[in-house]
C-alpha cells in the first residue's frame, strides 16, 4: 500500500521522485503474532535522518516523510523533519512529515465508511483489506476467508489497540467481511489526495 499511495503522490505532485518505502516500524515482534519485524523510535528517527541527508546532498531542496503506521512513528518522524530543519532552514532546505496521508485519511474513510452503515475498524479491517483487494486481489487477500474475517473490536480512546486482552488475536480489530476493491479504490484515493494537499501547502508556503 505504501509504495502506491507514495507513488501516486509523486506522479500528481509532477515534480516530485518517490523514494523507497522502509518497511520498518516502531514495532515489537511477538511470538504470538509471527511477521512483525520492527525498530525502535530511536532508530527510525536516526534512519529517517540519514535517508533525508542522503537525498539532500544529491541536490534536492524540500524532502517530505510520510508513514503509513500508528504507534510510536509520529514522533520520530516529526523529531527527524524538526532537526533537519533547524539544520538546512538557512540554506533554503526543508524537511516536512506529512501526516494527514496517515491520521486524517484514515479518520474521514472511518466517518465516510460510519456514514455510509459499514462497521468502524482499525488494523486489517475494512480499509486495509480493501486496498490490497483494489491494489492485488487474490494475490495478496485470501477472499475465500472473508466471510469469517472478524478479529477484535477495534480500540476506544484511552486504550491500547487490542480492546479485548483475550481475544481473537488474528490481527483484525474490527470487521472487514465487507471489504471490497471498490471500497479500497475510495480509501486509497482518500490518501492520495490528503497527502497531495498537505504537501502543496508545504511547498507553497515555504515555512
Amino acid at each position: 500500500m505504501g509504495e502506491a499511495i507514495v507513488k501516486e503522490i509523486a506522479l500528481r505532485l509532477g515534480n516530485a521522485i518517490a523514494m523507497p518505502v522502509l518497511p520498518y516500524t516502531p514495532n515489537n515482534a511477538s511470538p504470538d503474532l509471527p511477521g512483525t519485524i520492527g525498530l525502535t523510535p530511536e532508530i527510525l528517527e536516526a534512519v529517517l535522518e540519514r535517508v533525508a541527508e542522503q537525498a539532500i546532498i544529491t541536490g534536492f531542496k524540500n524532502v517530505v516523510l510520510m508513514g503509513d503506521h500508528g504507534g510510536g512513528q509520529p514522533n520520530a518522524y516529526i523529531n527527524a523533519a524538526d532537526k533537519l530543519n533547524a539544520k538546512y532552514a538557512g540554506q533554503g532546505i526543508h524537511v516536512y512529515y506529512c501526516d494527514e496521508v496517515y491520521r486524517a485519511a484514515n479518520d474521514a474513510f472511518n466517518d465516510w465508511l460510519a456514514d455510509n452503515g459499514y462497521p468502524p475498524g482499525a488494523h486489517g479491517a475494512i480499509a486495509d483489506t480493501s486496498m490490497m483487494l483494489y491494489l492485488g486481489g487474490e494475490k495478496w487477500v485470501r477472499s475465500a476467508e472473508l466471510p469469517t474475517a472478524v478479529g477484535d473490536p477495534p480500540a476506544q480512546p484511552g486504550q491500547g489497540l487490542q480492546a479485548n486482552p483475550d481475544g481473537v488475536n488474528n490481527g483484525i480489530f474490527g470487521d472487514a467481511r465487507r471489504s471490497s476493491a471498490e471500497l479500497g479504490k475510495r480509501a486509497l484515493e482518500m490518501k492520495i489526495e490528503y497527502g497531495v494537499r498537505q504537501i502543496r501547502g508545504f511547498i507553497g508556503t515555504g515555512s
